[in-house]
């Protein structure tokens, strides 16, 4: 063999040296990118299990709240027929069935905003995993 053979050869062993470094740094960075995008997806769950709990949470109260509002205007009712003359009393449970339904008002719009975060997690989601939609 020749001397410019020998040194075609060594060339073209060194740039396949250099192609597999490149591929493998490439490699190890979309590992990373992999490894990033499965930790942000964790917390995503994460924070979505947190939100389907709080509006859980959200709705047992509401329904709670609605109930006592219900017995509290049937209460109210029949106050009014029982205790004619007694405008303090009436004014008391008028007064709490206010509290209560700003209260339920209150977490009304409370549960709105989770449903609106869950509707931005669930959106990142999509951007962040495009075939999940379609598993």
């Amino acid at each position: 063999m020749n001397q410019n053979n020998m040194n075609d050869i060594n060339g073209k062993i060194q740039r396949l040296i250099e192609k597999y470094q490149a591929l493998v740094a490439e490699n190890k960075t979309n590992q990373e990118t992999i490894i990033n995008l499965e930790i942000a997806a964790e917390e995503l769950n994460g924070n979505i299990n947190s939100l389907e709990s709080n509006v859980s949470e959200l709705n047992t109260k509401i329904e709670g709240l609605d109930a006592v509002a219900i017995q509290l205007n049937s209460t109210i009712e029949e106050k009014e027929y029982d205790i004619i003359g007694k405008e303090d009393v009436i004014k008391s449970l008028e007064d709490e069935k206010s509290n209560l339904e700003t209260q339920v008002s209150q977490l009304r719009e409370s549960l709105s905003k989770v449903d609106e975060t869950a509707t931005e997690i669930n959106s990142q989601l999509s951007e962040i995993f495009p075939d999940l939609d379609n598993l």
